[in-house]
């Protein structure tokens, strides 16, 4: 269940609170009292929820519980010290422990946020057939039965009759190379959770850095990001409204 949003004030308020709050975080960053090096990230999410409209509770929810949960597999990372053998080996099943959970993450704010779109559809229709049409937006759900592949991704959104991938490359060019990280996470996760790596693809030696999973989380903010804008976006066109209005 996704949580409710907290309220927030639209207009010049909301601009000026939000670059009062930069400073505040940037401030902290660099005085050492964030000393998890996110001040700058939370402060650049903070200045654009302050100028574009209220993110959807699913985009809130991944910047919140969801990173909470990815926050602290990184922290057991930075807990596992020394330089011997045996932490090399743990520190190995904790990036690949990582992966895991961030495509499962990733998977949850992808069907939170194709559930969230799909109530404010059914809900402009006459209640006699929201049963039906709501039916018809569950029915074979790639997201409910396999990973967040690219090509699922696609085929549920598009039931929103969009072109899901080509409205997401529009909005910023740098998501294409996002879409190529979110493949190289998927094949990676697919290899972990299965036990089978292909030695063509990963090699006799299979070994996940952790610089490259936080490379991966870095690429499915920015998407979760885009998801976000173009789904409001194409609803706003649809149905005539904000979806989620500030």
């Amino acid at each position: 269940m996704i949580a409710p949003r907290a309220a927030m004030a639209g207009g010049s308020g909301v601009r000026k609170g939000a670059a009062d709050r930069i400073k505040v975080l940037a401030f902290r960053y660099w005085i050492g009292q964030r000393g998890d090096g996110k001040g700058w990230q939370e402060a650049l999410w903070t200045l654009a929820d302050g100028w574009w409209p209220m993110p959807s509770n699913s985009l809130l929810q991944w910047r919140g519980v969801r990173a909470a949960v990815l926050d602290e597999i990184e922290a057991a990372h930075a807990h596992v010290g020394g330089t011997a053998r045996g932490r090399r080996y743990a520190t190995q099943q904790i990036n690949r422990a990582y992966a895991v959970l961030l495509s499962s993450e990733f998977q949850g704010f992808c069907r939170d946020l194709y559930s969230e779109c799909m109530d404010h559809v059914v809900a402009t229709a006459p209640v006699t057939t929201q049963g039906v049409i709501r039916t018809q937006f569950l029915w074979a759900r790639s997201l409910d039965r396999g990973n967040p592949q690219a090509g699922g991704i696609d085929s549920d959104f598009g039931r929103f009759a969009l072109p899901f991938w080509d409205e997401v490359y529009a909005l910023n060019a740098l998501n294409d190379r996002r879409r190529v990280l979110l493949d190289e996470l998927m094949g990676w996760r697919n290899a972990i959770a299965h036990n089978d790596f292909d030695r063509a693809v990963f090699g006799p030696h299979p070994v996940l850095h952790f610089g490259e999973v936080q490379a991966w989380r870095s690429a499915l903010n920015s998407l979760c990001r885009s998801f976000d804008t173009v789904m409001r976006s194409h609803l706003n066109g649809m149905l005539g409204a904000e979806p989620w209005p500030a």
